[in-house]
Parts: structure tokens; C-alpha cells; sequence
């Protein structure tokens, strides 16, 4: 029987525990067409990161803390999220060309930094660029555990939201005739997925972490009319993706993490669609011929 070093199962467990988190997370986002929204909240954290990262050099302290990065981008995340509300309410601008114009300078404000930081005269930086496409091998016990609290926490939120994330998505005006804010339901759905951006970026990625957050759910979409099937079935699709990804990244080191996790994501995607399209083949010949 062959032995799996102790590194692969860690990263390949903890993996998964985030890429399920994502696809469940995702999967209501993508209902709700928060879809460009999740987009948003992944760019503002680069930004959030690098300046933690200058933060923590200015103060002599070790810059390359994930810990402390994680806070810089989960802060900037929220900011993100903030300003995007504050000019939603006091302009006419569709949300699509908003959140359109609002990625575009919030990841030039995080290239910018990044840019700046390479500059400095310290050796801690080398390796921050790890984090745009991840680096499954650099995942520590530390890291993973750091990973797991906030996919758990996300999970068990969702869970507890879940009834009113749903009744949100598919009677909005009984959501709000029984006093239920939606906007603040879609607050925290968009919380719930910054922690999960978060918890994802040493193994997939700033940028690709994204793709786990819509792939899964639409290919269980495909595969899924009810809400039940469709959750569970995302949920393992993610999983997979993830685990299967980030083993491939650990056999290949030259090979990126998010990149192999989004390839393995898509893989999934295409077959849910030849399967869907197969039995819907089926379907109507059965009812051609009777």
C-alpha cells in the first residue's frame, strides 16, 4: 500500500473542508446574482493584505504574518463592501457598472502596493506573490488550522442562515413582509464569503479562489432542480475539486495550486454538462417513443 506523506493529507483534508465551505457558500451567492459582488470582495483583499504588510513593516514586525495578513484582508474586504453600499445609496449607478469600475482600481491599488513592497529592503516579501495563485506546498499545521476555524465558522453560519438565505432567494417580498431585512441578509452572505476568500488563499489563491465560489454551484445547477440536491452535490464538487487540485500541485511543485484546482473545477463542470445534456437526450427520446 502506498504511504502518503503526512504534508499531501493535510493539505488535501483541509482543502477540501474549504472548497465544500466555497461551493456551499458560492452557490447561494450565484442565486442571489451576487456573482460580480464575490468578484469585488476578492480584489479588495489585495489591497487589505499589502497594506497590513506595510503596516507590520513599518512597526518592525514580522510582515510575512499570516495571521496579520489574513486580518489586513478580511479588513479590506469589508471596505470594499462598504464603499460599494455607500455609493449605491447616494447615486443612480446600475450595480453592474459599479462593481465593474470598483474591481478594476481596487486590484490596481493592490498591484500598486505590491509593486512598492518588492522595493523594500527586506527578504520577507519574497514569496507574498504566493498568494495571488497559491502554493499548496507552503501550507503549514498552522496555516491549516487557520484555514479550517474559518471555513468551519462560514459553514456553521450558513447552516444557521441557511432557512433565510433561502426564503430570500425565493420570495423576496415574504422575506420582507415578515420583517426580514434582505439587505442585511445579503450582508452577511457576502461576510460568510469573504471568510471563505480568506480561508482559501494560501491554497488556491487570490485570484483563483473566485472559480470555487461559482464553478461548483453551477455545475450542480446542471445537475440539480431543488435546493437540497443542488447544495450537496456543490459541496462535494468543490471538495473534490480542491483536494484533487492541490495533490496535483503538491506532486507537481512548479504547477500553481488555484490554478490546478480551477482546472479540476472546470473538468467537473464539463462532465456535469455532458450528463445533464445526456439524460435530457434520454428524456426526450423516452417521450418520443411512447
Amino acid at each position: 500500500m502506498m504511504d502518503i506523506p503526512y504534508n499531501s493529507l493535510l493539505v488535501a483534508l483541509v482543502s477540501a473542508i474549504f472548497g465544500g465551505t466555497a461551493a456551499a457558500v458560492g452557490l447561494f451567492t450565484l442565486l442571489a446574482r451576487r456573482s460580480m459582488a464575490v468578484d469585488l470582495i476578492t480584489h479588495c483583499t489585495l489591497p487589505g493584505m499589502a497594506f497590513a504588510f506595510l503596516l507590520l513593516y513599518g512597526f518592525g514586525m514580522s510582515e510575512r504574518s499570516l495571521p496579520w495578513l489574513t486580518v489586513g484582508g478580511i479588513g479590506g474586504g469589508m471596505v470594499g463592501l462598504w464603499i460599494f453600499s455607500f455609493i449605491k445609496r447616494h447615486s443612480r449607478l446600475r450595480d453592474d457598472s459599479l462593481l465593474s469600475s470598483m474591481i478594476g482600481w481596487s486590484f490596481g491599488i493592490g498591484i500598486v502596493l505590491l509593486s512598492a513592497i518588492q522595493t523594500l529592503p527586506v527578504s520577507s516579501q519574497a514569496g507574498l506573490e504566493d498568494l495571488l495563485l497559491g502554493s499548496a506546498a507552503t501550507i503549514t499545521l498552522h496555516d491549516g488550522i487557520r484555514m479550517t476555524v474559518l471555513a468551519s465558522v462560514s459553514a456553521v453560519l450558513l447552516w444557521f442562515y441557511r432557512p433565510a438565505f433561502t426564503l430570500m432567494l425565493m420570495d423576496p417580498v415574504f422575506t420582507d413582509s415578515i420583517g426580514w431585512n434582505r439587505r442585511r441578509l445579503e450582508f452577511i452572505l457576502l461576510c460568510l464569503v469573504l471568510a471563505v476568500v480568506m480561508s482559501g488563499l494560501t491554497a488556491a489563491g487570490l485570484i483563483l479562489v473566485l472559480s470555487l465560489t461559482i464553478i461548483p454551484p453551477a455545475a450542480a445547477l446542471l445537475l440539480h432542480r431543488s435546493m437540497g440536491g443542488a447544495l450537496v452535490t456543490a459541496i462535494v464538487l468543490g471538495a473534490l475539486s480542491s483536494a484533487v487540485g492541490v495533490g496535483i500541485s503538491s506532486w507537481q511543485a512548479r504547477v500553481p495550486a488555484g490554478s490546478m484546482i480551477t482546472l479540476t473545477a472546470l473538468g467537473l463542470f464539463v462532465l456535469a454538462f455532458g450528463v445533464a445534456r445526456l439524460v435530457s437526450w434520454v428524456g426526450r427520446w423516452r417521450a418520443s417513443s411512447r
